[in-house]
């Protein structure tokens, strides 16, 4: 952590893994960890119109080349899988409601929890509830990468 003062002390509000940062830092990170947190969300509203539109450049561009997601029914999809139900449309949204639960971030990685109420067709079988997503979005260099996630029906 180069260009940071470092104290170890105890846990305090704005303590960074056991070490103390200045107030100077503190704020230079809260103020940085805001931006990211501004981006992720932007891009989570971004995915959501990405899947009703199947905007596969967009979804392409967005996921990391190693996404792991686990489906519903346990099955692990890789970034090929997950555009291929796009590009063939084996999965269409009539309804995509987002309430976001949650958004963590820690270092260069984030934490988002979403539910959605949900309606549509997925490999010819209709979909519809509230699924709660789990992703991780990895903030690599300038961009940000969805790196994997979960999805359980909750009702």
């Amino acid at each position: 952590m180069s260009g940071w003062s470092l104290l170890k002390v105890k846990y305090k509000s704005n303590d960074l893994n056991g070490f103390r940062l200045s107030k100077r830092n503190y704020h230079k990170i809260h103020k940085k960890n805001a931006t990211h947190k501004r981006r992720i969300m932007k891009l989570e509203y971004q995915l959501i119109e990405a899947i009703k539109t199947s905007d596969i450049k967009f979804i392409e561009n967005i996921l990391h080349d190693d996404l792991l997601f686990l489906a519903p029914n346990g099955q692990v999809i890789t970034k090929e899988m997950d555009l291929n139900s796009h590009k063939f449309r084996q999965m269409t949204v009539e309804q995509l409601v987002p309430k976001f639960e949650e958004l963590i971030l820690i270092g260069d990685t984030a934490t988002s929890i979403v539910v959605y109420d949900t309606k549509g067709v997925m490999l010819g079988r209709p979909v519809s509830g509230q699924f709660r997503y789990i992703r991780t979005w990895k903030i690599l260099n300038d961009r940000i990468k969805l790196l994997s996630g979960a999805c359980l029906q909750i009702s």
